[in-house]
């Protein structure tokens, strides 16, 4: 199973590519085909597969105190990133 601080960076990373996606306004089956190929390469980047990473998830979405507990990471750190990407953009 993956640790908390393993699946913050999984669902931040999974989180941008969703935007980015919604961004490039792809819509329905594209933007599910699209997603779904990009999310292969953020597992190879964490080195793990699908089942890995849903399994993990399945179990923490059990326990919410877990789940809030990664989701809050992930909301601070995507926060984090939005401030520093517009500091850096003016």
């Amino acid at each position: 199973m993956l640790t908390k601080g393993e699946m913050i960076n999984i669902l931040v990373d999974l989180h941008v590519l969703e935007q980015s996606i919604a961004y490039r306004s792809y819509t329905g089956d594209s933007a599910l085909r699209i997603y779904n190929e990009a999310a292969k390469e953020v597992y190879r980047k964490h080195a793990i597969d699908s089942l890995s990473f849903h399994t993990s998830y399945d179990h923490y979405l059990k326990n919410f105190a877990h789940m809030n507990e990664i989701y809050s990471a992930v909301v601070d750190t995507l926060s984090y990133r939005e401030a520093l990407a517009r500091s850096t953009s003016k």
